[in-house]
């Protein structure tokens, strides 16, 4: 009996079939028991393809599966690292709407105050200038009562001469 493990179960069966007539037709059952065992070898070896066939199409399958669940794990944390991003885009946008509205409210703000201190500013000017005007009116009154008053004198003096000749005379 020859053994060459690298030998195919086709030829196994082949090399059985021949060795079981052989065995039958020389009436040799040790011939025809071997042939037997050829076929069980090509049998077994056609089962040993078929498991390890079998075997590699689960390692493809696993190696397959492997990689999908990467690539679904890649692709949630992409879904996630975009979620994030966009997150972050929108506070910046938030933040940046924010800023703006504040720096509108202060800018408002300030033109308000502005424009109170330029009323104020007004009305204290027309106080000023009605205050100036009162003072003006003051001054020329009292000129005026100033002047009154000198007449005044100067007519007391006046009669105070004129009666101080009538009493000489």
């Amino acid at each position: 009996m020859t053994d060459r493990s690298n030998e195919g179960p086709l030829i196994e069966r082949v090399k059985g079939k021949a060795k079981q007539v052989a065995g039958a037709v020389l009436g040799d059952e040790a011939l025809k028991h071997e042939g037997q065992l050829h076929e069980q070898k090509a049998d077994a070896l056609g089962e040993a393809a078929e498991l390890t066939e079998a075997a590699n199409l689960d390692e493809q399958d696993a190696e397959l599966q492997r990689r999908t669940e990467e690539l679904e794990a890649e692709q949630r944390l992409l879904a996630v690292d975009a979620a994030a991003d966009a997150r972050a885009d929108l506070i910046e946008r938030e933040a940046d709407q924010q800023e703006a509205a504040a720096e509108q409210r202060r800018r408002t703000e300030e033109a308000a105050a502005d424009a109170g201190a330029r009323g104020a500013e007004a009305a204290a000017a027309r106080q000023e200038a009605e205050a100036q005007r009162q003072q003006a009116e003051e001054r020329a009154e009292a000129q005026r009562l100033a002047e009154a008053a000198d007449r005044a004198r100067a007519e007391a003096a006046a009669l105070d001469s004129a009666a101080q000749i009538a009493e000489e005379a």
